[in-house]
């Protein structure tokens, strides 16, 4: 990305350079899953497969710490049956990049019922939430952003924090409201 940032005239050839090491520097990779009992956030990303996402989440719960955030930027699977699954649902949040992730400062932050309530928080206070705008929203079957463009609003993709009385649409106004938070 830095590379076509420089052929574009956006940064020098030495600012893309930089740029390029200084991101690669923050990036740890192992191939040992005990190494996530060392991280604050895990960011789960495996194919939309529920049964292989309960073994990871399974083995997840057993080695992360109490203070671990633990993720996932599925975009249609159920967020409370994952943190289920690892036996720490209050640590449990779905985190969605929308794409592509360089030019979309969106990223879409779920919450269940069972979510801690420091830990949206905790993701909207991290360095680089600075230039990226976080739509917190309620566990819904479809996260909103990539469900309303499509479909119309109906109580399962309202961005509500709490649970919508039946037969109550919300008016564009209010929906557009709740879109634009920016806090958890």
């Amino acid at each position: 990305m830095a590379s076509k940032a420089a052929a574009k005239g956006k940064m020098t050839e030495a600012e893309a350079k930089e740029h390029a090491e200084q991101t690669l520097s923050r990036i740890t990779p192992s191939t040992d899953r005990g190494a996530l009992g060392e991280c604050d956030l895990i960011i789960e990303a495996v194919i939309e497969d529920l049964s292989l996402k309960k073994m990871l989440y399974e083995e997840i719960g057993r080695l992360v710490s109490d203070t671990t955030v633990i993720a996932s930027n599925t975009s249609s699977l159920p967020i409370t049956e994952m943190g289920h699954f690892s036996g720490r649902p209050s640590q449990m949040v779905g985190l969605h990049f929308f794409n592509p992730v360089q030019l979309m400062a969106l990223v879409e932050v779920v919450k269940t019922d069972f979510t801690c309530a420091a830990t949206c928080p905790a993701l909207c206070q991290t360095p680089s939430s600075a230039a990226i705008r976080l739509n917190c929203a309620h566990a819904y079957p479809d996260f909103t952003p990539t469900t309303l463009p499509v479909a119309p609003p109906t109580p399962s993709v309202w961005p509500w924090t709490s649970p919508v009385p039946s037969g109550r649409r919300p008016s564009s106004a209010s929906t557009r409201r709740a879109l634009s938070s920016t806090g958890c």
